[in-house]
């Protein structure tokens, strides 16, 4: 199992505890009312996209809509093998 930093297990606690279909603007904002701090939207996808390589997150492009003028927005959720993780840090 890779080795997960802080913000490894705080971006997926959060992207479960959101319950709903989670976009990367919803990830940013639990972020920062948990935190108080900004995160770089940049940052914030090269971790998402870190994680989704090494298999603890997956995500799926949702339906587009009229306020986004029909582009998808990419919608992300822990795997099994994320929680596996997860349960193994917290005990």
């Amino acid at each position: 199992m890779s080795k997960l930093k802080s913000f490894d297990v705080l971006l997926m606690e959060t992207v479960n505890d959101l319950n709903e279909e989670v976009s990367t603007l919803s990830i940013l904002e639990s972020l920062y009312s948990q935190t108080g701090k900004r995160i770089s939207i940049g940052f914030l996808l090269k971790s998402l996209l870190k994680l989704w390589n090494q298999g603890f997150l997956d995500s799926e492009k949702a339906e587009g809509n009229i306020i986004r003028q029909g582009r998808r927005k990419r919608i992300f959720v822990v795997t099994a093998y994320g929680n596996k993780s997860l349960k193994q840090i917290s005990s």
